[in-house]
């Protein structure tokens, strides 16, 4: 059985397209400007944006409503994902990529569950 449209467009719009808008295509780009990409890994620079990006898209995933018992686990997580999404998003240049990955990510539970 599959899942009803609209919570595949909730997943694609409003949880990958407007998280991502805000985390990658917002927030991240400002504190790179802010901070300077100064780390280089593999031919691959990054800097401070990307990481307090991640950290805080990892703390607002603990500290949003709901009774989760492994919250912290679901935070560190999170942060792993948004790191992995950041990076997306350092390499292509655009927070689409990330936010298309995102709202996958969000729909294959849906499909599967």
């Amino acid at each position: 059985m599959y899942p009803p449209v609209s919570n595949v467009v909730i997943a694609l719009v409003f949880v990958g397209f407007m998280e991502e808008f805000f985390f990658r295509g917002y927030m991240q780009p400002r504190l790179n400007f802010a901070f300077e990409k100064r780390f280089n890994f593999l031919n691959f620079q990054f800097g401070w944006g990307l990481i307090i990006t991640s950290a805080f898209f990892g703390l607002i995933h603990v500290i949003s409503p709901g009774d989760n018992p492994m919250e912290w686990a679901w935070g560190f997580w999170t942060f792993v994902a948004g790191f992995g999404f950041g990076v997306i998003r350092e390499k292509n240049g655009s927070f689409l990529a990330p936010a298309i990955v995102h709202g996958v990510t969000m729909i294959l539970p849906l499909i599967f569950s």
